[in-house]
C-alpha cells in the first residue's frame, strides 16, 4: 500500500481499513498492532464475541448460507466462554480499545441485523467514548445485514455517501 503497488491513483500515506460483520474482529486486530493506517471503518462489526456466543446459544443469530455452517463451526469450535474465556475476550476489540490508533473511526449498522446483532455497535461506541476515543456513527433502523447492491435502497445509498466522505 505504501509504495502505491495497489492504485496509481492513491496515496500510500494515507490508507485506511475497512471491515464488516465477523470479518471486522480481524481488521480490529490489526489496528491494534498496526498504528500507520489513517482511518478505520467498521460496517456491522462484531466488537464483543461473548455477546455473540450469547446470541448463537439463544438462537437469536440468523446465520445465512453460505456463511451458516462455516460461522456455526466457528462459534462452537471456540468452545464455551465459561470455559474458554480468553478466547472470547482476545476477540472482542471493545475490551481492548486502548490499543487502539487515534484515527477516525467510522461505525455503521443496520437494526435490522440479524447475522451481527445489532447492539454490538452501540455498545463499542459506549467503549470507545469511555477511552475518550472519537468516532462517528451512522445507524440504519430499516437496514439488515446484507447489502442489496443491485438495486440500493435509500439508507444503503446514505450509507456509502457518509462512508465516502467520511473516507475524504
Amino acid at each position: 500500500i505504501r509504495r502505491n503497488a495497489l492504485s496509481q491513483t492513491g496515496d500510500g500515506a494515507r490508507f485506511a481499513v475497512a471491515s464488516g460483520s465477523f470479518t471486522s474482529i480481524h481488521m480490529w486486530r490489526l489496528a491494534q498492532v498496526n498504528h500507520e493506517m489513517r482511518a478505520i471503518v467498521a460496517l456491522g462489526g462484531v466488537s464483543d464475541a461473548f455477546l455473540i456466543r450469547q446470541r448463537f446459544e439463544e438462537g437469536a443469530l440468523l446465520l445465512e448460507p453460505p456463511f451458516d455452517a462455516p460461522l456455526s463451526t466457528l462459534l462452537i469450535g471456540l468452545g464455551r466462554p465459561s470455559v474458554y474465556p480468553e478466547t472470547y475476550f482476545r476477540y472482542s476489540p471493545a475490551y481492548h480499545v486502548d490499543a487502539l490508533p487515534r484515527v477516525p473511526i467510522a461505525l455503521l449498522h443496520g437494526g435490522l441485523d440479524k447475522t451481527v446483532p445489532f447492539e454490538q455497535t452501540p455498545r463499542f461506541a459506549r467503549a470507545l467514548d469511555a477511552a475518550g476515543i472519537t468516532y462517528q456513527m451512522w445507524l440504519y433502523p430499516n437496514m439488515e445485514h446484507y447489502l442489496e447492491l443491485v438495486t440500493r435502497k435509500e439508507d444503503e445509498v446514505d450509507m456509502f455517501e457518509k462512508v465516502t466522505e467520511f473516507l475524504r
